[in-house]
């Protein structure tokens, strides 16, 4: 049996000075980084003083690339925007040999997590505490799924009819394996009618819808600002664009039998959420502060739990942080996500009119704000609104990632923050927010929407956690125990570091 293909890396990270690579050959690399250069510098022309900021929102996109693209190997892997520590930007790619070129679509198929792992290990690089060795060696690690370096179970052959027309034939075990055969369909023209390609995908940005792209060679120089801005009609692109319809099994006959056909041919976690998730909150005061500013609710009962981090001083962060619990304490329950999302923004649009007001109204006039992170649950869909640098993370799968962005000078870049080395420890030194309820006349939130999987684990925290432990600390403590143990183990390990700030933490589990 052939050495499985070992996933490698090239590009820039925030902790090291200049270019990296490991595992990729100098065929894949010249033609890739000859391509990227050049479209980097297109966009940087076409965007000017833009550039900047749509390039630290740009998406991840993930790619298949046909056989002769960029060597005379398939690949695949994933592209991110990143930085080298001394500010020259640089997006990321991982990347590893794919031996059946056929076997590309199915890398994109949703039953296949080889992306999602290699997503959320490219996001580690961006981390406080990263570590180069161990980023090395737990990428060294990640192998392509074993049917693409073995081929796909249905087998296909190509014929021709009586009449010379070009026809394929797959053979299945049954019709559950008939989305297969489609991948596979797709894999064989692809391969026929169009062998140098590629394929994109990603699941979308502030700016881009979730999409998919398939292109002939790499996608052109001057239209590559498209894939940092959604704008597909740029110059140099013919493209042919498609809504893909919603679809929905319509089930007849035998229900099992029309349950069993509606199954999907390729092992994956159900996203169906449990009847109910359970969920511990905990705040304290810290070791070094005398008032607590920061306050939480959790309302299990409708999907709402929330974490609020006052300023001000002089207890007027508690005043901040306290109204926004109470207004949504007072939230309704919603049977829809949009209409619970639209109403808890509207809530929290009120409380940052009465703050502001608040705030111009007192002797001094200071700011009274908050920050905060609230997660919705209504089925098994998700929505996190937040302004500021509490969090929300996501624990699924051994893997704990953080899906919001902090709302900071320093904490931009592709929704994660990137520090420079003297400051990697020192994250309070860096309390700048630049968005907060009660820090405005118009609040401006951010919002994120996602599925739960069974067994997702989700933290709500302020930043007095963050400020003491790292994401490898607070992924270690999420792998076991209950949503109380869990969260105890959280404030345990803040006050074991001296908790310099008050810390607030909730845990939510879909057992």
């Amino acid at each position: 049996m052939n050495r499985p293909a070992q996933t490698g890396f090239y590009g820039k990270l925030p902790a090291l000075g200049d270019f990296v690579s490991r595992r990729l050959p100098r065929h894949f690399i010249d033609n890739w980084d000859q391509w990227l250069q050049s479209a980097m510098a297109a966009s940087r022309e076409q965007l000017g003083i833009a550039w900047l900021d749509v390039y630290l929102t740009s998406p991840i996109w993930r790619f298949g690339l046909g056989a002769g693209v960029c060597g005379p190997s398939a690949w695949a892997g994933v592209l991110m925007p990143s930085v080298d520590k001394v500010g020259r930007y640089y997006p990321l790619t991982l990347a590893a040999p794919v031996s059946e070129p056929q076997c590309l679509p199915f890398l994109f198929h949703p039953g296949c997590n080889w992306f999602d792992t290699l997503e959320t290990l490219a996001l580690s690089g961006l981390e406080n505490d990263f570590d180069l060795a161990e980023f090395d060696r737990e990428l060294e690690n990640r192998f392509l799924p074993d049917f693409v370096e073995e081929g796909y179970d249905i087998s296909a052959s190509a014929r021709s009819s009586g009449s010379g027309k070009f026809a394929l034939h797959f053979e299945m075990e049954n019709l559950r394996q008939s989305s297969d055969a489609f991948m596979g369909l797709s894999g064989c023209l692809l391969d026929r009618f169009l062998p140098a390609y590629s394929l994109w995908s990603t699941s979308g940005s502030e700016h881009i819808e979730t999409s998919f792209l398939v292109c002939e060679g790499l996608p052109p120089i001057d239209a590559f600002v498209a894939l940092m801005t959604g704008s597909w009609e740029q110059r140099g692109w013919v493209i042919s664009t498609r809504r893909l319809p919603g679809l929905s099994l319509r089930n007849s006959g035998d229900p099992a039998k029309s349950s069993e056909m509606g199954r999907s041919p390729m092992p994956q976690n159900p996203s169906a959420a449990p009847q109910r998730l359970v969920s511990h909150g905990i705040s304290v005061v810290g070791k070094r502060r005398k008032l607590n500013e920061d306050a939480f609710i959790e309302r299990a009962d409708i999907g709402l739990w929330a974490v609020a981090d006052g300023m001000g001083g002089h207890q007027a962060g508690e005043v901040a942080s306290r109204a926004i619990v109470d207004a949504l304490a007072a939230q309704p329950a919603a049977s829809d996500l949009e209409e619970f999302a639209k109403s808890v923004a509207s809530t929290l649009q009120r409380v940052n009119s009465e703050l502001w007001e608040l705030g111009r109204q007192s002797a001094s006039g200071q700011i009274i704000g908050s920050t905060v992170v609230v997660l919705l649950a209504v089925g098994h869909r998700c929505a996190c609104l937040w302004a500021g640098d509490s969090r929300l993370y996501r624990h699924r799968a051994g893997r704990t990632e953080q899906l919001t962005h902090d709302h900071s000078p320093i904490g931009e870049l592709s929704g994660f923050e990137i520090l420079a080395d003297e400051k990697r420890t020192e994250r309070e030194h860096c309390n700048i927010i630049t968005r907060a309820v009660g820090a405005d006349s118009e609040l401006e939130l951010d919002m994120i929407k996602f599925d739960i999987s069974e067994g997702d684990t989700f933290l709500l925290c302020s930043d007095g956690l963050d400020k003491e432990a790292g994401r490898i600390e607070i992924e270690e403590i999420l792998q076991t125990g209950d949503s109380r143990e869990r969260a105890e183990s959280l404030i345990a390990l803040a006050m074991d570091r001296g908790a310099r700030d008050n810390v607030t933490v909730i845990v939510v589990q879909a057992p």
